[in-house]
């Protein structure tokens, strides 16, 4: 009995311990987070379910970020907000039961949303009124787009969002948002085309499927990355991963 009695009020006094951890303030080392600038093309800009909508923009990973820097001194982050949740220029994904000609009863499978799209106020240029944005990433663009003058005519995602949209090279408009620290992510797109439609690229009007050559891809980044840098901003750069590791 004196045996039990001691064990229970061992038992008794480890379950009365409870630690008290104090969490750990962050910290922000060396980096300066208080004006973040995300560069890139459409993971950074919040492409999600092949399409352009509120809630992708929302929880892209500079939303997450400039989320996470507040905490360290971070400033405002700001995107060019499209109106909706339903896609544009096209619908969105989203998954629903779908009959294909071979299919003897529907199946669960994502097909484009087909109602009304999110198309107010998404064709015109909202800079003068909400930039200059924290999130420079464009839908679609590839490292060599961003020395492209005028290159917002050809890419509606840019003439949202650039200044100077009709004459603007991208890889300019990234001065106008006042930084000290940026995100860098190219070079997605300049494998992604070719590598979806297997290597496709015969004819005039797929001239968008081919890789970027070696030598275009390595100016067109250093020229993107001097200009990111020219202030003295630090930040992380990415390109390619390697989708078989």
């Amino acid at each position: 009995m004196k045996k039990l009695y001691i064990l229970g009020l061992a038992v008794c006094g480890m379950a009365a311990c409870k630690p008290n951890i104090e969490p750990k303030a962050p910290e922000r080392g060396d980096a300066d987070f208080s004006a973040y600038l995300a560069a890139g093309s459409s993971h950074t800009a919040g492409i999600m379910d092949g399409s352009y909508y509120l809630d992708g923009q929302m929880n892209s990973y500079p939303a997450m970020l400039g989320e996470a820097f507040n905490a360290v001194g971070g400033g405002n982050f700001k995107q060019p907000l499209v109106p909706g949740n339903h896609g544009w220029p096209i619908g969105k994904l989203i998954l629903d039961y779908v009959q294909g000609p071979c299919d003897s009863t529907p199946r669960l499978a994502p097909r484009p949303f087909t109602g009304a799209l999110d198309t107010t106020g998404t064709a015109s240029n909202i800079y003068s009124s909400e930039g200059p944005f924290g999130n420079m990433g464009i839908p679609g663009s590839k490292v060599t787009d961003y020395l492209i003058p005028g290159y917002a005519m050809a890419n509606p995602f840019a003439a949202r969002m650039f200044k100077k949209a009709p004459t603007a090279r991208a890889v300019d408009e990234l001065l106008l948002p006042e930084h000290t620290f940026f995100t860098l992510w190219l070079g997605m797109n300049d494998v992604l085309d070719y590598a979806t439609m297997g290597g496709d690229t015969a004819g005039p009007s797929k001239f968008r499927n081919k890789l970027t050559e070696q030598s275009n891809f390595r100016t067109a980044y250093d020229s993107v990355l001097n200009t990111l840098t020219r202030n003295g901003a630090k930040g992380v750069v990415m390109t390619i991963p390697d989708v078989l590791d």
